[in-house]
């Protein structure tokens, strides 16, 4: 007789408490059916009041997008002009009928915003900016340019502060070096660089820095009589 015709006994499974080692365990909290519908119970229960507490912040956006909808559709304007939230100070307003209007509102905006210290590049634009017809070209496409990094749905941090750090420093530096003189920037106007041209603003009818009230102030000039009329008397 061979060794494998001597029958084996069936290989022993472990009991169902017992951890292979012959050594009884006790059940862990779960284990028993009651207490795990205890713990799914209480989980659905925590579920139940996130999605409560997400419904509600829903219908608060939803309510307060509902009150910005109505806004735009009364005020389009509002939608359009409306400053982005890095915006600290009011802006100019856009003067979309009258672009020339505008560009003023911002000439005015930039030199309560961006002087700075005594003796840098950064000063005031002169009274005479429109007798400037490059400086009067760079401030447009600087407010404009601003207008659309800084307002409306489509304002821009990146553009605005590209603004800052680039379109502004150029144009300081050029607003002293090569579009006016120091008389303009100290106390009236000479005239230097490209001699002044009407603009297609001015020529229906605009123009910002005109004071009516000095006109009625100030006699007309009478006219001088021509050389050769002189020499006749």
């Amino acid at each position: 007789m061979s060794n494998e015709d001597i029958p084996r006994p069936p290989r022993r499974q472990p009991d169902e408490h017992q951890d292979g080692t012959g050594n009884r365990q006790e059940p862990t909290a779960g284990d028993t059916p009651e207490q795990q519908i205890a713990i799914l119970r209480a989980a659905i229960g925590d579920l139940r009041r996130e999605v409560a507490q997400q419904h509600d912040l829903a219908k608060d956006l939803a309510l307060q997008l509902q009150r910005l909808v109505a806004d735009d559709e009364a005020d389009p304007d509002q939608r359009k002009n409306r400053p982005a939230p890095w915006v600290p100070f009011d802006p100019p307003a856009s003067g979309a009928r009258d672009p020339l209007v505008g560009i003023a509102l911002f000439v005015e905006y930039y030199n309560t915003t961006y002087v700075g210290l005594p003796g840098s590049r950064a000063v005031a634009i002169p009274d005479c900016w429109l007798n400037h017809p490059g400086l009067l070209a760079e401030i447009a496409t600087l407010a404009y340019f601003w207008r659309a990094a800084n307002t409306g749905p489509r304002a821009n941090v990146k553009d605005a502060q590209y603004w800052h750090h680039t379109f502004r420093p150029g144009f300081a530096a050029r607003l002293s070096s090569e579009w006016t003189h120091a008389h303009c920037r100290a106390s009236s106007h000479k005239d230097a660089g490209a001699p002044a041209r009407p603009d297609r603003y001015s020529a229906h009818g605009s123009d910002p820095t005109h004071d009516a009230a000095e006109d009625q102030a100030t006699p007309a000039a009478q006219p001088q009589p021509h050389r050769n009329q002189a020499n006749d008397k």
